[in-house]
């Protein structure tokens, strides 16, 4: 049994795994070359030639890989659908000979992918929009070489397998929220370089004649910081900063306070109150904040 991966875009990556779960097709590019069906690869390759003024080894490239789609890929075979970044879209089985097809949304040429050269396929219901490197060492760095389309063989059980066990894009998506401000807060006081390079920690719940800020830190510079952090920060979250800063700044008597929201989330009128503030000399930044995974490789 064979894997195929076929890259899902050159530009429109998210749009084109979209459609073609909607369609139920994977497809290729170089709609100019006209239906592929009965050209032979010195054909491709001198049309590639012509209409984009490739030099030969280009050209050699396009046929190669438009012949291989065409002919090298069965019906049975597991397609992979990689949108780049890492991510791996679809998975599927094909279901259907090559077909030109320019009717469906997939293929038509006032789209937005325009990729008529087309195979049928039963994507799976999971996993889906999954991380490469959920796959073996060796399977995740094959996904993610160069080129649109390349085939390997592969053992199907063990395949199934390993797919059996790579979580769904929801559970991925739960298991990164950040559940509290308690969560941030906790990371920033371990990792407050990780926010701005040089931030370092006076003390976590500083009071003030205004109420306790999250933080009060010094940047690189020495200039005192004072950080709200919020899963969702409003237009509130910048008045109460402000407070923080002002209330800071009266009782210990320093020239300059600087400001710092790091949130999950942030509304536009957050957004908009701090554009404003930054335009009448305040010093406020905006730090969003994501959970993400990290990988490292293990020795056996």
């Amino acid at each position: 049994m064979k894997i195929v991966k076929i890259v899902t875009h050159h530009e429109n990556t998210e749009r084109a795994a979209e459609l073609f779960a909607e369609e139920g097709v994977v497809a290729v590019g170089w709609a100019g070359l006209g239906n592929l069906k009965k050209l032979t690869y010195n054909e491709i390759k001198q049309r590639s030639k012509k209409l984009w003024d490739r030099t030969e080894r280009e050209a050699a490239s396009d046929a190669s890989q438009l012949i291989m789609f065409r002919d090298e890929v069965n019906v049975g075979d597991i397609v992979f659908a990689y949108k780049g970044s890492n991510k791996v879209a679809l998975v599927g089985e094909v279901i259907g000979d090559y077909r030109f097809n320019r009717r469906n949304k997939v293929g038509d040429p006032k789209g937005k992918i325009g990729y008529p050269n087309q195979r049928k396929v039963k994507w799976w219901d999971s996993p889906r929009n999954f991380d490469r490197h959920f796959l073996p060492r060796r399977l995740s760095e094959w996904v993610a070489r160069p080129g649109t389309i390349a085939i390997r063989e592969y053992d199907m059980k063990k395949l199934k397998d390993i797919l059996r066990k790579i979580p769904s894009h929801e559970t991925v998506i739960r298991a990164l929220e950040i559940q509290s401000e308690d969560e941030i807060k906790d990371y920033i006081e371990r990792h407050l370089g990780d926010v701005e390079e040089g931030l370092k920690v006076i003390k976590r719940e500083y009071p003030t004649s205004v109420g306790p800020m999250d933080f009060l830190a010094k940047d690189k510079d020495g200039i005192d910081t004072v950080i709200e952090v919020k899963i969702r920060a409003e237009d509130r979250t910048v008045t109460q900063l402000r407070r923080y800063m002002r209330s800071y700044k009266k009782d210990s008597k320093v020239a300059k306070v600087r400001g710092i929201i790091v949130a999950e989330e942030f509304t536009k009128r957050c957004l908009d109150d701090v554009e404003e503030l930054k335009e009448l000399g305040m010093d406020i930044r905006l730090y969003e904040c994501k959970k993400k995974f990290s990988f490292a490789k293990k020795e056996p």
